[in-house]
């Protein structure tokens, strides 16, 4: 349970990470995340470990790039600073698709926290 209970804060603060990387501004509602903002009425579910157009927004927002191996995948920014480039690597498994988005949000998460390093 307390496993459980820690990859969900740690999924939680992943997510708050790669939203705020991409400015998109976000609230947790009834254990979900939802887009917030004077022209989003109502909030829109904010979902880019589920919702592949939300993980696109992502990595183009903030300019991943998105490379395809064999078995995985690798989702890396360029920060400009080669000794920290974000990065996010994923395994495949059985679907391509998920890791792809974990990959991207990973990545973002990694660029704000580059970012707070910066300051």
């Amino acid at each position: 349970m307390k496993a459980l209970l820690k990859e969900l804060t740690t999924l939680q603060k992943m997510l708050e990470l790669a939203a705020e990387a991409a400015g998109i501004n976000i609230v947790q509602r009834n254990g979900i995340f939802v887009r917030c903002g004077d022209d989003i009425n109502p909030p829109l579910p904010w979902e880019p470990l589920d919702n592949s157009e939300d993980a696109f927004e992502l990595a183009v927002i903030c300019k991943i790039d998105i490379l395809f191996g064999t078995y995985s995948v690798e989702a890396i920014a360029n920060t400009g600073n080669p000794e920290c480039e974000p990065f996010g690597i994923m395994e495949y498994g059985d679907n391509q698709l998920a890791a792809t988005r974990r990959a991207i949000v990973r990545c973002a998460a990694q660029i704000q926290l580059a970012k707070e390093d910066n300051v």
